[in-house]
C-alpha cells in the first residue's frame, strides 16, 4: 500500500506551470459560482401568492369572465369585418358574409418570480396597481385560436372562387380545410 506523503503534495505543486494555475483558477470561480444562491431579482410592483385556479380577485370571477367573453367577441367580430372586407375585393367573389368560431379565449402568460430555499420554492406572480387596483404583470398575450370559417358569397358556386377563398382562409388562419365551409349567397 501506498503511504500518503505531504512532500509528494508540495513537490507536484511546486512544478505546475502557470497553465496547471490558470485551469485550478478557472474551476475554483467555477465552483463559487454555482455555489453561489441566485436572487429572484427586484421587479417594480409587488408580489403576491397565487396559486393554481386561485383568480387575482376571489369575488371578481364572474366579471372577469364576462370581460373576457366581451373581449372574445369584439375580437372575433373584427376579424370577421376584416375577413368581409379582403374577400369582397378579391375577384369573382362578390358580396361576402362570413361567420368564424374561436377554439378558446387566447391566453395571458403572467410574469412571475420563483424563490428557491433548500427544500422548497415558492413561485410568486408579480402585480402592479392600475386604478387603485392589483392587476398581474403579463408578459406576453396569446389570441385565441380559430376553430372553423363559414362564408356565404355571391361567388359561391364558382369552383375557382371556392379554391381562392379557402387558399385565402389558410393562408390567413392557419385553419384546415375541412374546417372551411363556403357556400352561394341566395339571390
Amino acid at each position: 500500500m501506498k503511504s500518503f506523503s505531504w512532500e509528494k503534495i508540495h513537490d507536484k505543486i511546486r512544478s505546475m506551470n502557470r497553465a496547471d494555475w490558470m485551469i485550478i483558477l478557472l474551476v475554483g470561480i467555477l465552483l463559487l459560482v454555482i455555489a453561489i444562491p441566485t436572487s429572484s431579482g427586484t421587479k417594480s410592483g409587488s408580489e403576491v401568492n397565487f396559486q393554481k385556479g386561485q383568480s387575482l380577485d376571489e369575488g371578481d370571477n364572474y366579471d372577469k369572465e364576462e370581460k373576457n367573453e366581451s373581449v372574445k367577441d369584439e375580437y372575433r367580430k373584427q376579424l370577421e369585418q376584416e375577413l368581409e372586407e379582403l374577400l369582397s375585393k378579391m375577384d369573382g367573389v362578390g358580396k361576402v358574409s362570413v361567420m368564424l368560431t374561436l377554439k378558446d379565449s387566447g391566453a395571458d402568460v403572467l410574469d412571475k418570480n420563483v424563490k428557491r430555499g433548500a427544500d422548497s420554492s415558492e413561485t410568486t406572480t408579480v402585480v402592479y396597481e392600475k386604478d387603485n387596483e392589483e392587476a398581474p404583470y403579463v408578459t406576453n398575450r396569446f389570441t385565441p385560436d380559430i376553430e372553423g370559417v363559414f362564408i356565404v358569397a355571391q361567388g359561391g358556386d364558382n369552383a375557382v372562387t371556392i379554391a381562392n377563398i379557402s387558399d385565402a382562409v389558410m393562408a390567413l388562419f392557419g385553419v384546415e380545410p375541412h374546417k372551411i365551409k363556403i357556400v352561394k349567397m341566395s339571390e
